[in-house]
């Protein structure tokens, strides 16, 4: 995976610039569900910074073949190496160019199919279920897509599986992994859990494609979204996604006994789903 950048853990006695304010122009914020800062990201001169408080600093810019993490006093190495592998990397190369959502992802025989939801929806149990139907896992928690080839190719990023544990104990085998480093993209799909009961544990429906466009952006990584022109670029590959990928909504039955039936269905559904060739698209008037 040489589009990764590795982790280069900077030399002792080395030191990242203080973290601006968070109230400073420019400056981009990552809160949780209870408002506090999770982490911080800027651009200064041209190199993109990003600060987890009490843990690093991690930095990057075009042309820097790595990222480079300054570790806070006693910040344990674990925890900084998972960061960078689930938060940072996917940031990184958003910033560098890729576009990044916030989603799992299976390998199916049409392609990559990507799953993208609010934290806890459950991205995770439906691609590791996936995986024990002989569909390897192709990622946890980002997917990354190149924005110059059509149909749009994602790019796999190193992950671990994590399964919350009701989740975990569901389940007792290992998945199946692929080799391939990029694959065309065949469908996205937004999951949504279903408030009450009906007919069926899961509905699949396809999304209008403006429908699509909203909820895309609001799961897609950004790392600097005071930045206008990197940010126009990243709404016309969204537009270019909507247009060319099918999207799909997956409301379901939040139940682990249910599960079989809601992968049955999304199986069905997806199988045989594929990306609309560019050259099939109408033209815009001249």
């Amino acid at each position: 995976m040489s589009y990764v950048p590795p982790l280069v853990i900077a030399a002792a006695g080395a030191v990242a610039p203080a973290p601006p304010s968070p109230e400073r122009p420019g400056v981009n914020v990552w809160r949780n569900k209870r408002g506090g800062i999770v982490a911080t990201g800027f651009t200064e001169g041209g190199v993109h910074w990003m600060h987890w408080p009490y843990l690093a600093a991690y930095r990057f810019a075009p042309g820097d073949p790595s990222i480079t993490a300054y570790p806070a006093p006693n910040a344990p190495l674990d925890v900084l190496e998972d960061t960078y592998r689930r938060s940072v990397v996917p940031m990184a190369l958003q910033a560098l160019g890729y576009e990044a959502l916030h989603a799992s992802a299976s390998l199916m025989p049409s392609g990559v199919v990507g799953f993208f939801a609010a934290s806890e929806t459950g991205k995770s149990t439906i691609a590791y279920g996936l995986s024990q139907r002989g569909f390897p896992q192709w990622g946890d928690d980002s997917l990354l897509f190149e924005t110059a080839a059509r149909p749009f190719h994602s790019r796999r990023l190193p992950f671990d599986i994590r399964l919350r544990p009701r989740s975990s104990a569901f389940f007792d085998a290992n998945a199946p992994r692929d080799d391939q480093d990029a694959v065309a993209i065949s469908a996205l799909c937004l999951l949504t859990r279903a408030d009450r009961p009906a007919v069926s544990p899961v509905d699949v429906r396809r999304l209008d494609p403006v429908l699509a466009f909203s909820w895309l952006l609001a799961h897609a990584h950004c790392f600097n979204p005071h930045d206008g022109t990197r940010r126009a670029t990243m709404l016309q590959h969204y537009l270019d996604v909507t247009a060319l990928v099918p999207v799909y909504e997956i409301e379901f039955l939040a139940s682990l006994d249910l599960l079989p039936i809601v992968l049955d269905r999304i199986v069905a559904a997806l199988t045989g789903v594929a990306p609309t060739p560019e050259e099939h698209l109408p033209k815009a008037p001249r």
